[in-house]
């Protein structure tokens, strides 16, 4: 961890800066623009839900909750930021609003610009997650979802790669296993891909639902063709015999002995969606070619043939492209 993150963290413990007790609509007006958001959900409904409960339980008490981090002069146009503390702030203040709460203040730390300023975003953003993970206070957690959000954001606040040491020191320090951060980096990889695209081509990756691609198959579906989907980064072989097989039938002799089983349709179309820059690119590259070239080698003997439709990958201003 970075020597300011570190120093701060310890500061703000040992109680450097004091605490103190604001009107909790004042705090609650700086949630809209004025928050860090470290985590890929803006307010995870449990912890708002666990933290309201427990004050319930306090009878409306503030004396247990943790204090709001606000770092004065950081946020948006010169205003303060809250850094820690935003399930915090909701909870109070919908204990508040329904008349629960005892008093109307919250308990908050103030860090002037002056001890701030020597900091980059990222410097702060480390401080904020570092103190969602401490271990003495009920947390949901930094997730998978959480440290993808942080890599992609650093690289384009700070340019650095995601091969940087740096990234993979932070998930360390955040306990994530070498198998985890691998996995965490190659997604965080792809969503820049996919911000890049959205920058240079004002053009948004589309990522398609089970739903979408099942209606894109029952749309297309034809007497002629075994239709079904599929993704660019993972060709299932046993969906495609799955499917052969349930279109076909059996037919008995005189005896009623199974004959012979007799294949309805031959001719097989998988629509192909791409879910990530990645893919999209091997696809074309190299796996479209491998997949055709075993398909002809076991099914077209049988009088089978493959054919691939790749489904948009890109729209721009609601037009598919």
């Amino acid at each position: 961890m970075h020597f300011d993150v570190a120093d701060f963290i310890i500061k703000i413990k040992n109680g450097h800066w004091g605490t103190n007790y604001e009107h909790i609509k004042l705090i609650y007006a700086l949630i809209a623009n004025n928050t860090l958001q470290v985590k890929f959900l803006g307010i995870d409904p449990e912890q708002k839900d666990y933290v309201t409960n427990e004050l319930i339980k306090a009878k409306g008490s503030i004396k247990k909750t943790m204090p709001v981090i606000i770092m004065e002069g950081r946020g948006k146009d010169g205003g303060d930021l809250i850094i820690n503390g935003k399930h915090t702030t909701s909870a109070v203040y919908s204990v508040w609003l329904n008349g629960n709460l005892d008093g109307d203040n919250i308990k908050t730390i103030r860090i002037p610009f002056e001890d701030t300023e020597h900091l980059s975003i990222t410097d702060i953003k480390l401080i904020a997650i570092n103190l969602n993970i401490e271990p003495e206070i009920r947390q949901t957690g930094f997730k998978r979802v959480d440290a993808i959000k942080f890599v992609v954001d650093t690289h384009f606040e700070t340019n650095k790669l995601v091969t940087d040491k740096f990234f993979k020191e932070c998930l360390t320090e955040w306990k994530f296993t070498p198998t985890q951060i691998t996995s965490i980096l190659k997604k965080a990889q792809n969503n820049i891909k996919k911000k890049n695209i959205q920058l240079n081509k004002n053009s948004n990756w589309i990522d398609y639902t089970k739903s979408q691609l099942l209606c894109f198959v029952n749309q297309l579906s034809n007497k002629n063709f075994i239709c079904w989907y599929g993704s660019s980064g993972m060709f299932k072989w046993e969906t495609l015999v799955n499917n052969i097989y349930d279109d076909s039938k059996v037919l008995y002799d005189e005896n009623g002995n199974v004959s012979c089983r007799v294949f309805n349709k031959k001719k097989i179309k998988v629509y192909i969606h791409h879910t990530n820059p990645e893919h999209q690119e091997q696809w074309v590259d190299k796996y479209k070619e491998e997949i055709l070239d075993r398909f002809e080698l076991i099914f077209k003997p049988h009088g089978f043939t493959l054919k691939f439709e790749e489904l948009p990958h890109l729209e721009s201003n609601d037009v598919l492209v």
